[in-house]
């Protein structure tokens, strides 16, 4: 070694970290003081202390993993691209499941009057004929009429479908109001 590497003294930022002072520091980090406080107290650098307590730090982030049976399990097995036991698959499907009964009954939740929805059904209507009647879409109709088991007649042609009722009883009817072409081609009545 040098003579002028031996006179040489270190920056503060790269003054070495003794043994017992390593201990220290992580008995200070686990109790839960700040790296950027126990690196001003060192006069060394955050990333010097962080350098000696990454292992703890990785300890903190470790999660405990979900058992299988769920479907956390699932998942984390999907993910690592290991086999899918029984019990995570059961999870998987009871969760799919429950999901979707969420789903399809927050949808069939409308503000139609079920009794003039079934009153139409029983007059032959189909779904696109009750959805003009009523100013809602087919499948609206035919989520509600799912949900609450009314049977619905399948649908006729889109010309006959399309006037109201009304009109279709009474011609005068169709005054106050124009045929428009929605985005998909259909043609609907539509009161000014």
């Amino acid at each position: 070694m040098s003579a002028a590497f031996a006179d040489m003294t270190f920056p503060e930022h790269r003054r070495r970290i003794s043994a017992e002072q390593r201990l220290e520091i992580r008995q200070r980090y686990r109790a839960g003081d700040l790296l950027t406080d126990i690196a001003k107290d060192y006069d060394v650098t955050q990333s010097a202390i962080s350098y000696h307590v990454r292992d703890i730090h990785e300890e903190r982030a470790t999660k405990t993993l979900a058992p299988c049976g769920t479907y956390a399990a699932f998942q984390r097995h999907r993910a690592h691209g290991e086999p899918v036991d029984q019990a995570c698959l059961d999870a998987k499907n009871a969760y799919t499941r429950e999901y979707q009964r969420q789903r399809n009954a927050s949808k069939a939740r409308t503000s139609l009057d079920i009794e003039r929805l079934k009153q139409l059904a029983e007059q032959g209507l189909d779904r696109i004929q009750i959805g003009a009647e009523l100013g809602c879409s087919r499948k609206t109709v035919s989520k509600v009429a799912k949900a609450h088991d009314i049977a619905l007649t399948p649908a006729r042609s889109n010309q006959t479908a399309l006037k109201p009722v009304a009109a279709r009883e009474d011609p005068v009817a169709l005054t106050g109001g124009r045929w428009v072409t929605g985005r998909h081609g259909i043609k609907r009545w539509k009161k000014d």
